[in-house]
C-alpha cells in the first residue's frame, strides 16, 4: 500500500478559535514533495491532521520500510510526458504505478504498465490518494474542494464504489480505508474506517488522527482515544488534562510512543497501555505542533526570530521525555524530517538541515538536496542531478536527469527509480 503526497482535495478545515503556531509546518507538508511515494514502500507509522491550519490532512511518514536501490550507473528505461504539458505526480505500490496528469481544464488519473505504456485513464478523479496492489484498488479524490472519494479497479480504471461525503485519508490492511468528513460549520470532524466495498465499519469524532499497526489513535476536544482498526473497539482512552479546544492541538503516533500537544505542553503515552510516560513544557511560549520521526522519536521546533530565524531550536522527544534540544542548523523558517530503518538500525533524516542522524541523534551523513532512503543507502536529487549514496555518504553513482534549476521528485521502486520533473516522468534501472 502506498499513499500520495498532499493534494488540494485533502486540505484540512481550520479549527474554530485555533491560532496558527509560529513556524508550525508539520512533516506532512515538509516531506510530501520529497518522498512522493514508491512501490514497496510500506507506511508503518502515520499521523494525519484534520483540523490544523498549517497542515494538509495528508499522511506524514514517520518510518518507512524501504526498497532495493539501483546500485550501479543507471540507464533510461522509459519516459512518459503529460498531455498539454501539465504537471505529473506519481503514487505506486509494487508494479502498480499511477500518475496524476494535472491539466489546465481537467485532470486525469493514469495507470502505467512496467514499460511506461498507459493502461487506462480515468477523468473522474482529480487526485490519486493511495493505491493498494494486493487489493487491486486505486483511491481517488473526485473533487478539488470538498468531499468526494472513489475506489477504482486497478486493472480497468472503472469505479468500484464511491462516497460523496468523505475524503480519502489512508489505506489500511485487508482492503480497509480510512476516510474523513469535516463540515464547514463544525468544530470537530468525523473519521471512519470503510470496508473493501466502501461500507462504514465504524466512525467517531476527531480533530487529529494517526495509525500505528492495527490501531487508530484519535484526538478530540475531550480526550485521546485509541481504537482497534477492524472493530472500532476502544483499546484505551486518556483524559490529557490539556486545553484541546482553545489551544492548537496535535498528535504524533509512533510504534513506541504517542505524543499529544496543546499550547506549549506535550504529553507522552505508552501506545500499548495508555500509561502517561511524561509531561513536558516546551518553553516556546506559543502553541507547538508535534511530528513523528521514527519508532520512538517525535520532534517539535521553534523557528526563532520571525524575520531572521535566528535562535531557532528543535526539541527531540522520546519514551523518556525530552531527549535533546539543539539549535536549528540552517537559516530557513522550518524543520522537517522522516525516519527510516536499515539493517535493523533506525535513522532520522532532517530534510532542511541535510543531515542523517543515527538512533543516538549523532550525524552520520550530510547531503545537499532532497533524499529518499533505500534498503542500503539513499537517493539524492539536487541541481538536476540524481545520485545514489551509501549511508556514510559515499557516492556510488550520479547522473544528470534534469536542468540545474529543476525540482525533481524521486519515487523509488525495487531495482528501478522514477524521477518526476514537471510534466515528465522517467524510469531508470
Amino acid at each position: 500500500m502506498a499513499q500520495a503526497p498532499a493534494a488540494p482535495a485533502y486540505a484540512a478545515q481550520p479549527r474554530r478559535g485555533r491560532s496558527v503556531p509560529r513556524g508550525a509546518l508539520v512533516a506532512a507538508a515538509g516531506v510530501a514533495g520529497l518522498l512522493a511515494v514508491g512501490a514497496g514502500v510500506a507506511v508503518g507509522l502515520q499521523v494525519f491532521s484534520g483540523g490544523g491550519s498549517a497542515t494538509t490532512g495528508a499522511p506524514s511518514t514517520a518510518q518507512r520500510q524501504v526498497v532495493e536501490p539501483v546500485t550501479s550507473q543507471p540507464t533510461e528505461a522509459w519516459a512518459w510526458r503529460s498531455q498539454e504539458d501539465g504537471s505529473a505526480s506519481v503514487v505506486a505500490d509494487g508494479d502498480l504505478v499511477v500518475v496524476v496528469d494535472s491539466l489546465a481544464d481537467q485532470s486525469r488519473v493514469v495507470r502505467l504498465d512496467p514499460d511506461g505504456t498507459e493502461v487506462w485513464e480515468n477523468t473522474d478523479g482529480v487526485w490519486a490518494g493511495g493505491v493498494d496492489e494486493r487489493e487491486g484498488r486505486v483511491y481517488v479524490a473526485t473533487e478539488w474542494e470538498g468531499p468526494g472519494l472513489a475506489a477504482l479497479d486497478a486493472d480497468t480504471g472503472e469505479e468500484v464504489w464511491s462516497d460523496d461525503d468523505r475524503t480519502f485519508v489512508a489505506t489500511l490492511d485487508d482492503g480497509r480505508v480510512l476516510a474523513s468528513t469535516w463540515a464547514d460549520d463544525s468544530d470537530t470532524g468525523e473519521i471512519a474506517v470503510l470496508d473493501s466495498s466502501g461500507g462504514e465499519l465504524w466512525a467517531m469524532p476527531y480533530d487529529s488522527v494517526g495509525t500505528s499497526g492495527d490501531r487508530v489513535v484519535a484526538l478530540t476536544d475531550a480526550e485521546l482515544s485509541v481504537r482497534e482498526t477492524a472493530s472500532g473497539e476502544v483499546a484505551w482512552e486518556a483524559d490529557t488534562g490539556l486545553d484541546l479546544y482553545d489551544s492548537y492541538a496535535s498528535v504524533a503516533v509512533t510504534e513506541d510512543l504517542v505524543v499529544v500537544s496543546a499550547g506549549d505542553t506535550a504529553v507522552g503515552y505508552d501506545p500499548a497501555s495508555g500509561e502517561e510516560l511524561w509531561r513536558e513544557d516546551m518553553g516556546f511560549g506559543y502553541d507547538v505542533t508535534v511530528s513523528a520521526g521514527g519508532p520512538g522519536l517525535v520532534y517539535t521546533y521553534d523557528s526563532g526570530d520571525s524575520e531572521s530565524y535566528e535562535d531557532g531550536e528543535v526539541v527531540f522527544l522520546g519514551v523518556e521525555g525530552i531527549l535533546e534540544r539543539r539549535p536549528l542548523d540552517h537559516d530557513e523558517c522550518c524543520f522537517s524530517g522522516f525516519g527510516f530503518r536499515q539493517d535493523g538500525q533506525d535513522y532520522f533524516a532532517a530534510t532542511d538541515e541535510g543531515i542523517v542522524y543515527d538512533e543516538e541523534l549523532t550525524p552520520v551523513a550530510r547531503f545537499d538536496g532532497e533524499i529518499v532512503p533505500t534498503s542500503t543507502g539513499f537517493y539524492e536529487a539536487s541541481n538536476g542531478e540524481l545520485s545514489y549514496h551509501l549511508l556514510d555518504g559515499t557516492e556510488e553513482w550520479a547522473r544528470q536527469v534534469g536542468e540545474p534549476d529543476s525540482y525533481l521528485s524521486v519515487i523509488p521502486l525495487d531495482g528501478r527509480v522514477l524521477v518526476a520533473d514537471g510534466p515528465s516522468i522517467t524510469a531508470y534501472e
